[in-house]
């Protein structure tokens, strides 16, 4: 689910919330995942915020569930999240557990959808 935190005024980035369950867990994998902007908006080359409010909270014995955030140069209303592989670190991801973040779109002034 996504749900916006800010403002949709042209001049100002938007932070938006992402959050995901998985149906499964994860472990011993790393995963890509494809985002898609709400309809009017773009991924700048980094879409993470100077503070993306991961949940769950990371700390020295919670890695954390997401480690990269890019848009993709062909369709910049899309962006790719890297989740690594935790379980170097003796960590999973869950099923039935929330993981959240927030990211950062801007207007698009001429997206084409």
């Amino acid at each position: 689910s996504i749900k916006s935190l800010v403002t949709n005024f042209p001049s100002e980035a938007n932070v938006i919330r992402l959050s995901i369950q998985l149906t499964s867990d994860l472990s011993g994998a790393s995963l890509k995942m494809r985002v898609v902007a709400p309809s009017g908006f773009v991924f700048g080359s980094d879409c993470f915020p100077e503070h993306p409010n991961l949940e769950p909270a990371t700390n020295l014995t919670v890695s954390a569930w997401v480690s990269a955030c890019a848009h993709n140069t062909l369709s910049t209303n899309e962006a790719v999240l890297t989740i690594p592989d935790i379980s170097t670190s003796g960590g999973l991801l869950s099923r039935g557990v929330t993981y959240a973040t927030n990211l950062i779109v801007t207007n698009a002034g001429n997206f084409n959808s």
